[in-house]
């Protein structure tokens, strides 16, 4: 394949490359790099007890361009160092934000997962592997993050009121009899739904301010503590005074609470407007910086805090999917057949942990159901085949409980071709990133982890599709 010995010839050129810029002849050769301070020691005494070696070690200068960044995490911070990696890594003069963005990570994907039953078997399933197989470097990592991300999920999960959808409320109410019970700690999105997006803005406001925040650290923290306090409390007055007067749009606020957001929006605007432009050395150039900045600061902020409500769509995706299965699973009659139907969602529907398996069970049950509409209508004619005068108004009969029924029939079948259809074309791409995962993963193994957030991507939008 031509494509494999371009890249087979590609990196025996980098190699050879990187041979020019080393001293070395047949038996000797030098070098040169970087490593931490806490490991020189232990460097240097297992290269001299093994090989005949001259070692230097000096402090890297400060104007060094080129030192490279070694970022040092506790265990809750550590395992999202890679998503910080795949886009850039801090500066030496920078404040490492993985132990600000493991949080905020977590607690969103938990949010956006926000089913107590799937989060428990992820926690199970990465504690096991933590326990039984113990990896270590960044396996060690990865499992660490999907435990933790498990352990939000059932957080939210509580919170939201959903276990493997509302499981609890379909065994109690067909099965045993009872009532059914609120299943919800805080709110439930489905019936609370602007509630729940106003929450999801509201956490939304906090991640962006916690990032002004840390600007404004810097700021200070470099000696430019008046820009920091301009900086930091023009974008909270700004933002902040207008979150009562856009939420007043959707729920009630108290009209004491808007006039008070007025004027700190007001105060934000015009402090922004007054030293945004300090860069720019004329009056009409300051002002002018000024209003771009104020128009960048409402568009960007508002833009950003819309897209939080992306938090509430996949939750929501998360329970009604749960709750569609359940609810199909419970459609037949028979307490039989109700049984085997949701014994097969509920091995098959957790087992899965993304999208494509739930499609898989959603089919499933349809199947399960059509086939137990249609095997009782044909036991009624067989009992009924002796009564022959009675044909025609018992054909009548069946034939207006099939038009009845009809809504429901198109129902099943338009949510089965939903699920059909969303997860072949989430499959198809899952397949395309697998593919060149794999080609990469037999170059370079260390990528790991990268490749496996970019092969989750394309199968988080069939939930969405459907």
């Amino acid at each position: 394949d031509i494509d494999f010995l371009i890249d087979f010839l590609t990196i025996r050129k980098d190699k050879y490359e990187a041979f020019k810029k080393m001293s070395l002849s047949r038996n000797v050769f030098y070098f040169e790099g970087y490593i931490p301070e806490r490991y020189c020691e232990k460097t240097v005494k297992g290269l001299e007890e093994k090989f005949t070696v001259a070692v230097t070690i000096s402090d890297v200068p400060e104007d060094d361009e080129n030192e490279p960044v070694l970022l040092k995490n506790n265990d809750f911070a550590a395992p999202v160092e890679e998503i910080t990696e795949m886009y850039a890594l801090p500066g030496k003069h920078d404040i490492d934000p993985n132990a600000i963005m493991a949080f905020f990570y977590y607690c969103f994907f938990g949010m956006m997962f926000s089913d107590a039953g799937y989060g428990l078997i992820m926690f199970l399933a990465t504690l096991f592997i933590l326990l039984k197989c113990k990896p270590e470097g960044q396996k060690r990592k990865t499992v660490m993050m999907y435990m933790y991300c498990g352990i939000s999920t059932m957080f939210w999960g509580i919170m939201f009121g959903s276990f493997f959808g509302d499981i609890i409320n379909i065994v109690r109410y067909d099965f045993i009899g009872l009532p059914k019970i609120r299943l919800y700690a805080w709110l439930d999105p489905q019936e609370q739904l602007m509630t729940t997006m106003l929450w999801c803005f509201l956490f939304g406001v906090v991640h962006l301010f916690v990032g002004v925040g840390i600007k404004g650290y810097m700021e200070w923290r470099d000696g430019q503590r008046f820009w920091a306090v301009c900086d930091t409390l023009s974008v909270y007055l700004a933002v902040g005074g207008a979150l009562p007067l856009c939420a007043g749009m959707i729920i009630d606020v108290p009209s004491d609470i808007k006039t008070v957001g007025k004027y700190c929006a007001i105060a934000g605007v015009i402090i922004i407007v007054l030293t945004a432009g300090r860069e720019s050395k004329s009056f009409f150039g300051k002002i002018g910086s000024g209003l771009y900045a104020v128009y960048n600061t409402i568009s960007g902020y508002l833009s950003d805090i819309l897209s939080y409500a992306r938090l509430l769509a996949l939750g929501l995706v998360t329970g009604i999917i749960g709750s569609v299965v359940n609810m199909m699973g419970a459609l037949p009659s028979n307490k039989v057949a109700k049984a085997i139907v949701l014994a097969v969602v509920f091995v098959f529907g957790p087992v899965s942990y993304t999208h494509l398996r739930a499609h898989e069970t959603v089919f499933i049950q349809t199947a399960c159901s059509t086939w137990n509409f249609s095997r009782n209508s044909i036991t009624a004619a067989e009992r009924n085949l002796p009564l022959l005068k009675q044909i025609p108004k018992l054909s009548n009969s069946r034939r207006k409980s099939v038009m009845d029924n009809m809504g429901l029939v198109l129902a099943i079948v338009g949510a089965a071709l939903a699920a059909l259809l969303s997860g072949l074309g989430s499959a198809k791409g899952v397949g395309l990133v697998g593919e060149a995962a794999a080609g990469l993963l037999t170059e370079d193994l260390s990528k790991f982890t990268k490749v496996l957030i970019l092969q989750i991507l394309p199968g988080t939008q069939g939930p969405v599709s459907y």
